[in-house]
């Protein structure tokens, strides 16, 4: 059987463009060391023949667990294992496949629409009040910083803007995109 809760395997999405990247010089080599790696991660929990069968799916972690569902009714028809714990090993299993599926909704979704719209409108309402907000602030410095008001609260609106701006851009992304375009320094495995 092999132990899932260490094992994480996921196909390339069309997002990550490894080809033909510049190797070194804009994008790290993350993606493809990652996937290097994995196949011989993979290799010391599942037989060789096994895991070219698995190569061929869409999805390679839904197919171990199913396998492992299998190997567990098997053990259960042979006696190796009593009903309480088969129960308690399948509950397991699809504990495993709900949350693998709640990853993957959250991994390949983008923000709705309804979070753009209304993170604008908030923007723009934040950006007609914040001078008033401020004004009272310098007033109290004196008549002659009041002329500060008009600078920051142009740098504040700029950096509310600059933000939603990246939201913007970013909305349209997929989470395992976003993921992939800031890659870790920290390596895939022991």
């Amino acid at each position: 059987m092999v132990d899932c809760t260490s094992i994480s395997v996921e196909i390339k999405q069309k997002m990550e463009h490894t080809e033909n990247r510049i190797k070194g010089l804009y994008s790290p080599t993350i993606c493809e060391e990652y996937y290097d790696q994995m196949d011989q991660e993979l290799m010391n929990f599942i037989p060789e023949k096994e895991f070219e069968a698995y190569k061929l799916k869409s999805n390679i972690s839904t197919q171990i667990l199913l396998t492992q569902s299998k190997r567990l009714q098997e053990l259960k028809n042979k006696g190796y294992i009593e009903d309480f714990r088969h129960m308690e090993l399948y509950r397991l299993i699809q504990s495993f496949y709900e949350d693998q599926g709640k990853s993957e909704r959250i991994k390949n979704f983008p923000f709705p629409r309804q979070y753009a719209s209304v993170a604008l409108w908030m923007t723009w309402v934040f950006a007609a009040l914040i001078p008033f907000g401020m004004l009272q602030a310098f007033k109290d410095m004196g008549d002659s910083m009041l002329w500060l008001n008009i600078l920051f609260s142009a740098l504040i609106i700029w950096s509310f803007f600059l933000m939603e701006k990246i939201r913007g851009i970013t909305q349209k992304i997929p989470l395992k995109a976003l993921i992939m375009m800031c890659p870790s320094p920290v390596s895939p495995g022991p």
